[in-house]
């Protein structure tokens, strides 16, 4: 557990570096953290989005004198005034499990 623990700090904190004042950031379940862009251009969020997994790609956690390395997967959707809270993560879930699935390690998007 406290492995796991650092992970999620470790991540959090790089997501949080990237991220505005504006942006909310939460622990949407167990082992998915949430990220909200506010006034992001869909371009922008990809951009972020992929520097996010870039720089968790190149952290790592000290596990008894040795450095782990580890990756996360990504899923994307954008919304617009007529999309449900429901139909949003229902795509960001979708989009999620086609980057597991596609090998990890990746930004996908569902539209």
């Amino acid at each position: 557990y406290n492995i796991g623990d650092e992970v999620i700090r470790t991540v959090v904190k790089e997501i949080l570096n990237e991220t505005y004042g504006r942006d909310i950031v939460g622990h949407f379940s167990r082992d998915k953290i949430c990220v909200l862009l506010k006034n992001t251009s869909s371009e922008q969020a990809i951009r972020v989005l992929s520097s996010i997994r870039t720089n968790i790609k190149n952290k790592g956690v000290l596990v008894s004198l040795d450095e782990v390395f580890f990756t996360v997967s990504i899923g994307v959707t954008f919304s617009s005034a007529k999309t449900s809270y429901e139909e949003l993560i229902h795509k960001a879930q979708d989009a999620l499990s086609i980057a597991k699935n596609a090998g990890k390690d990746r930004v996908e998007v569902c539209f």
